[in-house]
């Protein structure tokens, strides 16, 4: 740890001003020196700690701004004893949270190459290729869009509805790059009714669409604004059972696209 090598009173000059906060003129009264001395030492700390840590702390930052941030972190502030002041674990702990922020800091930005959509599933396949990016994802209509990653830094999402788009690229650093777009490929229309009937007892419905109907957005609801979900839903058929009584209902669903549809559905008894 570079704070350690340092000389024995400019290790104490550090530890007091920068993790303690104290004056120049309280550190030469506890240290027994001139404050000029004082300002010397660390002076000469700042420049041997820079040294140590050449290849890690950037010439943009100064060594005195990660000294004070770590002893911020650290919270270190107990009294010194009169003759010797001791290098505090919280204080270590700290400096290397710091140099770890500013690692971190100091990663490159992910990059968009490139974006594309095909034709998949009645709506498209979104491949995103980026570089530096541990995450991806897509924003379109207030949606949050998780994008699957695969090899050589291509992210896929697929089916995406058609219209305008954002892809969102995160970095390990946190930072993040956006590229608009547009997906021009993929349906516009809803899940559509096929087909209706009774059987025993129950109602079923055969719905189709060319991305795949949300079957948990299909309901039922009554003139009463009773809303009725599918007791049973076989979705490799398409079909959903409901046990909805006699009467006028509201049908709506919508598909994997977010295309919602909704219109009116008789219930009949059989006679």
């Amino acid at each position: 740890m570079p704070l350690a090598a340092l000389p024995e009173r400019r290790r104490q000059a550090v530890v007091l001003h920068y993790f303690q906060g104290r004056k120049v003129g309280e550190i030469a009264a506890l240290l027994h020196c001139s404050p000029g001395t004082v300002k010397r030492d660390l002076q000469l700390a700042r420049a041997q700690l820079r040294r140590e840590m050449d290849g890690f702390l950037p010439a943009f930052l100064p060594a005195g701004l990660v000294l004070s941030a770590a002893g911020r972190r650290a919270g270190f502030r107990p009294p010194p004893p009169p003759h010797t002041v001791p290098l505090p674990a919280a204080a270590l702990a700290g400096i290397a949270a710091v140099g770890g922020c500013v690692a971190l800091a100091l990663l490159p930005a992910p990059q968009i190459d490139s974006v594309r959509s095909t034709p998949a599933g009645g709506g498209a396949q979104v491949s995103v290729q980026a570089e530096g990016a541990g995450q991806v994802w897509l924003e379109q209509g207030g949606r949050t869009l998780p994008c699957r990653p695969g090899e050589g830094g291509v992210f896929t999402l697929s089916p995406v509805a058609p219209g305008p788009c954002t892809a969102v690229a995160a970095g390990a650093n946190g930072r993040t790059v956006r590229v608009d777009f547009s997906v021009g490929d993929g349906d516009l229309s809803s899940p559509v009714l096929a087909e209706s009937w009774g059987e025993n007892g129950l109602v079923a419905l055969r719905l189709q669409d060319p991305s795949g109907v949300d079957w948990g957005t299909l309901s039922l609801t009554g003139e009463d604004g009773t809303t009725l979900s599918p007791c049973q839903v076989d979705e490799a058929a398409e079909v959903a059972w409901f046990d909805a009584p006699a009467g006028r209902y509201t049908l709506s669903v919508c598909d994997q696209l977010g295309n919602r549809g909704s219109g009116p559905f008789w219930v009949e008894l059989p006679q």
